[in-house]
């Protein structure tokens, strides 16, 4: 729903949302993963969108900026282990969800397109 709520405050008509997920993922969210989502519309006015968008919260580190700090060089490895058990997941995961539906779900992915106006 917030995805629709952009793109119509961005000027965009006729949103289409298909998802194009297999089987196995429709109605799991356990696992974490959003897979096979795409939405589009049709802008029928060129030029800046219509929503105004405030400052950005991030901010670039300039080169020499860097917190070099010593809890910051401590956390180095937890976080950068922490950051490959989570890209492991990512990785592994869809495997066993793909394995999964072609032992026990019988029936071919289906996909659906839904007409947001």
């Amino acid at each position: 729903e917030e995805y629709i709520r952009w793109y119509k405050a961005a000027g965009f008509t006729d949103i289409q949302i298909k998802y194009i997920t297999p089987k196995a993922y429709r109605g799991i969210r356990s696992h974490g993963l959003i897979m096979g989502l795409t939405i589009c519309g049709r802008k029928p006015v060129a030029g800046l969108p219509k929503i105004k968008l405030g400052p950005k919260s991030e901010t670039t580190v300039q080169e020499g900026d860097a917190d070099t700090s010593l809890v910051s060089k401590l956390l180095f490895l937890p976080r950068f282990l922490l950051g490959v058990a989570a890209g492991a997941y990512y990785a592994i995961l869809p495997l066993f969800v793909i394995a999964y539906a072609r032992l026990f779900l019988k029936e071919s992915p289906v996909y659906e397109v839904k007409n947001i106006s």
